[in-house]
């Protein structure tokens, strides 16, 4: 099981900046592209927005900062992960030189997101540790930025399959999420989701239960047929595995399997993972032909992912 990432960082769609420009009104109308989870129509309107500003500025002018984070995280919305690490970079570099610490931070974070994506966790880990640091400064311990960079430092952990590490950072991540939003707030639902992948992973399914249920039961509310309520479902099926109740187990993630099919398409490679967790719960209740064939599956999408 993989962790899962935050698109959004923290504050940055709320940051109160005035809308007083021609670039500043085309970022606003960004903003309400990417919460409504249009990221091709965002990345257009950052785009043009970014073109107009550096037209009227100079390149390395400090309000760019805010406008190529802004594009970073538009970018690794739409796993176009290269092109975000090249924008946070130069975001992280105008920030950085300008004095300001909240936009470098953010644009570290933004950073760590692109280097996860494609799949270069341990060069994450110090872009994001030291990211929390940056913010801490600029904001103060406990802030919800630093809780975002927290809860990707734990991705980037789990999937180096450093799992004690990436719980710690949760159990700081986690209080901040609920005193920021409240306990039943659908932005809870990606570090739930995380502790519980934690905790399956180090077959601790008694501790994982009620991360899993209480994100389950945001996100079946909040979410429907959607991968966050997907991805969810699947540990609820590799929960019932590591319990051994291999029955139920496989009864779930058909159930998965089929919604990912719905959502993704039959041959998305995404499905790689279900299909292998599906493949040996079958093969334990003797279904060998279909662990075959499933397993068949799953290695032929592997080879297509990136």
């Amino acid at each position: 099981m993989k962790a899962f990432l935050f698109f959004a960082i923290g504050t940055l769609f709320a940051d109160g900046q005035p809308v007083n420009t021609d670039w500043n009104t085309i970022s606003a109308r960004a903003d309400q592209r990417q919460i409504a989870l249009d990221f091709a129509g965002a990345e257009r309107l950052r785009r043009e927005a970014l073109r107009l500003a550096e037209s009227q500025m100079d390149k390395d002018d400090p309000r760019l900062a805010s406008l190529l984070v802004k594009l970073a995280v538009t970018l690794n919305a739409e796993d176009k992960a290269a092109g975000a690490e090249r924008v946070s970079h130069r975001a992280y570099s105008i920030a950085w030189n300008a004095n300001d610490k909240r936009y470098a931070g953010l644009a570290l974070s933004s950073l760590g997101v692109a280097l996860i994506k494609q799949g270069h966790e341990s060069r994450a880990e110090p872009v994001l540790r030291r990211g929390i640091v940056v913010i801490d400064e600029a904001e103060g311990k406990g802030s919800i930025d630093a809780a975002v960079l927290g809860n990707s430092l734990a991705a980037a952990l789990t999937n180096q399959r450093q799992f004690s590490k990436a719980e710690k950072e949760l159990a700081w991540v986690l209080p901040v999420f609920e005193r920021t939003y409240g306990a039943d707030d659908p932005q809870l639902v990606l570090p739930l989701t995380n502790m519980s992948t934690i905790l399956i992973s180090e077959r601790r399914a008694n501790d994982a239960e009620p991360y899993l249920h209480r994100a389950l039961n945001i996100a079946r509310k909040a979410h429907p047929n959607s991968m966050k309520l997907t991805a969810l479902e699947e540990n609820e099926a590799a929960l019932e595995a590591v319990r051994g109740n291999y029955t139920a187990a496989a009864r779930l993630y058909q159930q998965v399997l089929d919604e990912e099919q719905k959502l993704l398409g039959p041959r998305s490679p995404q499905m790689a993972r279900t299909l292998t967790g599906c493949a040996y719960v079958m093969g334990q209740v003797h279904q060998d032909q279909v662990a075959r064939q499933l397993s068949h599956r799953a290695e032929t999408m592997s080879e297509m992912l990136p």
